[in-house]
C-alpha cells in the first residue's frame, strides 16, 4: 500500500514554527547554498546546552581520517539509541564548525532547539577531496561500529538521516547495509528504482522527505521508489510549497512530524 501524503505549506504554522528563528551564514558561504542550510533555530534557555553536549572527534582507518562531531546525551547508559546524520555539501570541509555553521540538524542540536535527545547522534565530516558519501562509504560504516562498540550502542535502534547530498547518501548507505540500520529518514535526496535496490530495503522502515517546489533534487524519484516498494513499513511525505533549503526545518522541528522520536524509537 502506497504511504505518501502530500501536505500543503500552511505560512501561518510555519510562521509559528520557526518563531525566534533567524540565518546565520558560515564563512564563506551564502544562504540559499546547496546543502543543508535552511532555516536555523536561534539560541534559547537551552542554546548552550546543545553545544556543550557536542563532542569531536577523529576516526582513523587505511583510507584515511574522517572527523565527527559526537553527541553525547545528557545521562549517558549503555543501550541506547544511535542517530547518524549525513550532512549536505555545504558541511564538508576539514574543520567541524562546517557542520553546526551550515544549519540543519546538527545545529538545530547544538543551540538546543531540539531540546535534550535520549540517544547518541554521530555526525561525520566528508572532505572536501570527495563528491559524495559513497566515496567513503566502508569507512563511514566502520566509524559507526567503532562509536557503537565503545558506547554500548543498542545495536537494533541505528538510525540514519541526512538532507540533499546527505539524503541521498542516506538511500545508498542504506542500500549497501540494509541489516545495520533500524530505520532511514532521507531529506530531498535521490534514489533509483531498480530490482536491486529495491530488495535491499524491501524491510526496511523508512520515512522519506521532500519539497515539492524542489528544483534541486525533485522529490518525483523518491516517490517513485516508495511507490515501487508498496510496503507499509515506507511512507514519504511531500511538503507543499516548500523548497529545497526549506525542509530541514520544516521537518526536524516540526511537532507534528516528531521525527527525531521516531528515529530513536527504531522506526517504530
Amino acid at each position: 500500500m502506497k504511504k505518501i501524503f502530500h501536505i500543503p505549506a500552511v505560512l501561518a504554522l510555519v510562521a509559528a514554527l520557526l518563531a525566534g528563528c533567524g540565518q546565520k551564514t558560515a564563512p564563506g558561504q551564502t544562504l540559499g547554498q546547496t546543502g543543508d542550510s535552511g532555516p536555523a533555530a536561534s539560541a534559547g534557555p537551552d542554546a548552550q546546552a546543545g553545544e556543550e553536549q557536542m563532542e569531536p572527534g577523529v576516526f582513523r582507518s587505511g583510507q584515511g581520517v574522517l572527523n565527527y562531531l559526537l553527541y553525547i546525551p545528557e545521562n549517558p547508559a549503555e543501550d541506547m539509541p544511535l542517530i547518524v546524520y549525513l550532512h549536505g555539501n555545504s558541511g564538508k570541509g576539514e574543520t567541524l564548525h562546517a557542520l553546526t555553521e551550515s544549519g540543519g540538524f546538527p545545529r538545530y542540536l547544538a543551540s538546543g532547539a531540539l531540546g535534550q535527545v535520549d540517544g547518541y547522534v554521530l555526525i561525520p565530516q566528508l572532505p572536501d577531496r570527495y563528491s559524495g558519501w559513497g566515496e567513503v562509504r566502508d569507512q563511514l560504516m566502520d566509524c559507526i561500529g567503532q562509536i557503537e562498540a565503545d558506547y554500548a550502542i543498542d545495536s537494533s535502534r541505528i538510525s540514519l538521516t541526512g538532507h540533499s547530498m546527505g539524503g541521498t547518501g542516506v538511500w545508498n548507505l542504506a542500500i549497501a547495509y540494509p541489516d545495520r540500520f533500524s530505520c532511514i529518514v532521507p531529506l530531498s535526496g535521490s534514489v533509483r528504482t531498480t530490482e536491486r535496490n529495491l530488495t535491499a530495503l524491501a524491510g526496511m522502515h523508512i520515512w522519506a522527505f521532500a519539497g515539492e517546489a524542489d528544483e534541486i533534487v525533485p522529490p518525483e524519484p523518491a516517490q517513485a521508489f516508495v511507490e515501487a516498494l508498496d510496503s507499509p513499513q515506507a511512507k514519504m511525505t511531500v511538503i507543499g510549497e516548500a523548497g529545497h533549503e526549506d525542509v530541514p526545518a520544516l521537518v526536524y522541528l516540526s511537532e507534528e512530524y516528531q521525527v527525531v522520536d521516531w528515529m530513536l524509537s527504531g522506526g517504530a
